[in-house]
């Protein structure tokens, strides 16, 4: 009772317009002073527990004869009255199977039966995602990129909760990066200025050095020891000769060392005043002997233009050579050889020739040196059984018989000697022909 009192005061303390009622302190509760009209008694402040999102109960407004009944009973029993039920809660799913709860306030203590009450609730069928899709490749080929994946609303027209859309970093394989630099190459040139190069690798390029970024190779210019040069040509020297067609000559120095490309002297043509000169020379002149050795002669003049002297012409005017003439006696060609003597077993053959004088005359008293005959082996193969050709046979008749025809005519012979022997030639021969009668001409129209 005590504790109800405590709630009664608190209450008209926070509330005064709502209750003039006055606390029992023993004996009977008096008569409550009732102001019209009578106002609702709002929720308590206490906070109470709650299923899902429902709000704390709150009484409901009470009629004077309500409440003075009530604080009658409150007075008059030992035990607390329960207030009437709390709105229910919100379910406790938003969708599906869930639960929803109401509570009561007890008046004192001891009230019987449960402060709260719950019930079964469905909010209709939960909005369903299908299964995360695959990740997606990666958006980098290389280093860092990004990856998605999707789902997808089963409930049609309705919004699931959540995203249908994810994104998360990725690491594709190390990017292609190049190799350190190699070692400078030497230079492209001996001396002077030149190039030398140096290369790199792409690591990790399965598609070729392109896939690294920068130039594969690098150049620069590079400088040795001077190269060796000529110098410029000297003056040309005098000419070889003081008169006439000559030489001249003329040098240079190769510098900054002994392998300049190239001749060190370089010589030319100089032409001086005209010389005596030898003319060509002239035709031979005929043998001097008819037969046997004998000379001939050939001559040149010196030619002394532009009043030049003989004496430059050196050597001689006249030149002399042996010649030969006909010989005053000679052979004559060989004649043929002759036929074999034997057709078989071996034979001889014989040739000749004839001692002549110079005009090619058989002259007795010319003595040649020499034979005038000679002698060869010849047929030296075995006999064969000896056999010949008959004579040839009568030509047959053309086979055609007009004359503005052309035919065939035949005739043979025939092999004859001993046994097994064999002839040499064709046995027929053919030809063609006309016949003997004129042709048949067409009568006249």
């Amino acid at each position: 009772m005590k504790q109800y009192q405590e709630q009664q005061r608190q209450h008209a303390q926070r509330h005064p317009a709502a209750s003039q009622a006055q606390a029992c302190v023993g004996g009977a509760c008096p008569a409550p002073q009732i102001y019209q009209p009578y106002p609702v008694i709002t929720a308590a402040p206490q906070t109470y527990p709650v299923v899902g999102n429902a709000t704390a109960p709150r009484r409901r407004s009470l009629s004077p004869c309500e409440f003075f009944l009530l604080l009658t009973l409150l007075c008059a029993s030992p035990s607390g009255v329960w207030y009437e039920w709390s709105d229910w809660s919100d379910c406790s799913c938003t969708c599906g199977d869930g639960m929803k709860q109401r509570r009561r306030e007890c008046s004192g203590n001891n009230c019987q039966g449960s402060e709260y009450d719950t019930a079964p609730c469905n909010m209709g069928p939960c909005q369903t995602w299908s299964e995360w899709c695959e990740w997606s490749t990666c958006s980098a080929s290389c280093g860092r990129g990004e990856r998605t994946r999707a789902r997808f609303c089963h409930l049609g027209t309705q919004r699931c909760e959540g995203k249908d859309f994810e994104v998360e970093a990725c690491e594709a394989a190390p990017c292609p990066d190049w190799a350190a630099w190699s070692e400078w190459s030497r230079c492209s040139a001996s001396c002077g200025a030149g190039l030398a190069q140096r290369q790199r690798t792409c690591l990790g390029g399965v598609f070729g050095d392109h896939m690294c970024p920068g130039p594969k190779s690098e150049e620069r210019v590079c400088e040795e020891a001077p190269c060796s040069f000529w110098s410029t040509w000297h003056e040309w020297s005098g000419c070889t000769v003081s008169c006439g067609a000559g030489m001249k000559r003329r040098v240079r120095v190769c510098q900054y060392g002994t392998d300049c490309a190239g001749p060190q002297e370089e010589t030319g043509p100089c032409y001086g005043p005209a010389c005596a000169a030898w003319t060509e020379w002239c035709e031979w002149s005929g043998c001097s002997s008819k037969c046997g050795p004998g000379q001939r002669t050939r001559t040149r003049a010196c030619h002394t233009g532009d009043g030049a002297d003989s004496r430059d012409c050196l050597g001689l005017s006249v030149e002399t050579t042996l010649c030969e003439g006909l010989s005053c006696c000679r052979w004559s060609d060989w004649c043929h050889w002759s036929m074999c003597d034997q057709e078989c077993g071996g034979g001889q053959s014989i040739r000749t020739r004839t001692c002549m004088n110079g005009e090619g005359v058989v002259d007795d008293n010319c003595h040649c040196d020499g034979v005038d005959r000679e002698q060869k082996q010849c047929n030296t193969h075995s006999c064969q059984p000896q056999c010949s050709w008959t004579q040839w046979c009568e030509w047959s008749s053309c086979s055609t018989p007009n004359e503005c025809e052309i035919g065939i005519k035949n005739r043979s012979r025939q092999c004859v000697g001993e046994s097994g022997c064999h002839c040499f030639g064709p046995a027929e021969e053919s030809h063609q022909c006309r016949g003997p009668n004129p042709c048949p001409t067409t009568p006249p129209c």
